[in-house]
């Protein structure tokens, strides 16, 4: 059949589905051949270009699993056999608009099925025409295997893409503090890590790489551009370090003779990231928003340079590590749109600023329950001490 010579070159699924309404129509000529794909996420099976699938726990879909043949109205209506599925299963055909279904199984897993119309010239479905049903079916199996695996594999890499974009546009801004200490001391920078009070904030970018997946890659490049460059100016003009990048999100470390300085430079910076996305969000036609997370905290950390070794080679990075900056994750995790930031941060802030104390809080990977307030967006952060 043609179809067995297209599994070795077609890796498209569309193209593999019409191959194989092609060679289905060519032999039994129904109405409309339809390939559906199992979708785990979904908890369904997907019609290929579109259009109602059929919920994986359909009576149909557990009768195909179960028989590895195919189906057809008259054998449901002849076996005694399927006398108890019997009106779901044509409820579900009736559903497709099919005469019959055909059961696509790889690796003993429903992967795919195939639903046929009737055949033309009111021609009914024989034994044989059932026979090369599941003969088809057979050598489509691993051919949509192979298509899905190749389509997991070119959206896995796009989301490669879309952090290694992310990641450049941060990359090339080594933190200030390290170009300080490299410029007093050339030879020998002071990296070694050292305990110091910082405030340390952290943000997580809720729904970026999903919105970016669907986009083409001139989209994403001007997105990454225009967020991230509006990101970077705010940190920067609060004196911020960006200091880790990961997935969609990262990490600013704030660093001042005077912890209530820091402290400030860190909420103003998180107040302007929120304000900033807003209102790219508001100027891009976006299908769904950029929402930031943003958790603050401060206090006594391990700030230094920390090695990381791999099969790849040896990295330095320049971070602050310890439970203040554990913390701030946590906070950050705590919501969306919205700034929560640690008591320590807090005490150091004007009394006059909007707070709401929600409690002492059970945060993941902390030992004791944190005291956590939410920042009030419209709040003000007076300038100086």
């Amino acid at each position: 059949m043609r179809l067995a010579d297209a599994m070795t070159t077609t890796l498209e699924l569309d193209r593999l589905a019409a191959l194989i309404a092609g060679t289905i129509d060519e032999i039994l000529h129904p109405a409309r051949v339809t390939l559906f794909l199992s979708d785990d996420e979904r908890g369904a099976f997907r019609r290929v270009g579109g259009g109602d699938g059929l919920a994986a726990q359909a009576v149909l879909a557990t009768c195909l699993a179960g028989r590895r043949e195919p189906l057809s109205r008259e054998t449901l209506l002849a076996d005694p056999e399927l006398e108890d599925l019997r009106e779901a299963c044509l409820a579900d055909l009736d559903a497709l608009e099919g005469e019959v279904a055909v059961p696509i199984v790889f690796r003993e897993r429903l992967t795919a099925l195939l639903v046929l119309g009737p055949r033309r010239g009111d021609v009914p479905y024989t034994s044989e025409g059932l026979r090369i049903l599941k003969i088809v079916a057979t050598q489509s199996a691993v051919a949509l295997e192979h298509a899905r695996a190749y389509h997991a594999l070119q959206a896995a890499l796009r989301r490669v893409q879309i952090l290694e974009s992310i990641r450049a546009g941060l990359s090339k801004f080594v933190p200030r503090t390290v170009q300080r200490l490299i410029e007093q001391a050339p030879d020998a920078p002071a990296l070694a890590k050292r305990e110091t009070d910082v405030s340390v904030l952290f943000v997580d970018i809720a729904g970026y790489t999903r919105l970016a997946g669907r986009l083409d890659a001139a989209t994403v490049d001007r997105l990454v551009e225009r967020y991230f460059g509006a990101f970077l100016d705010e940190i920067l003009r609060n004196g911020g370090d960006v200091n880790e990048t990961a997935g969609d999100g990262l990490m600013v470390i704030f660093q001042d003779g005077d912890p209530r300085r820091h402290a400030r430079a860190a909420v103003t910076t998180a107040l302007a990231l929120l304000r900033r996305a807003r209102e790219i969000n508001a100027a891009e036609p976006l299908d769904e928003p950029i929402v930031l997370h943003v958790g603050v905290n401060s206090g006594r950390a391990a700030v230094g340079a920390t090695k990381i070794e791999g099969t790849a080679g040896t990295r330095w990075t320049y971070t602050a590590s310890g439970p203040v900056t554990n913390v701030a994750a946590r906070l950050a995790a705590l919501g969306d749109d919205a700034i929560h930031l640690g008591a320590a941060t807090t005490a150091r802030l004007p009394s006059t600023i909007g707070l709401e104390d929600l409690g002492d809080l059970a945060l993941r990977n902390v030992e004791e329950p944190v005291r956590v307030f939410r920042l009030a967006l419209t709040a003000a952060v007076p300038a100086g001490v």
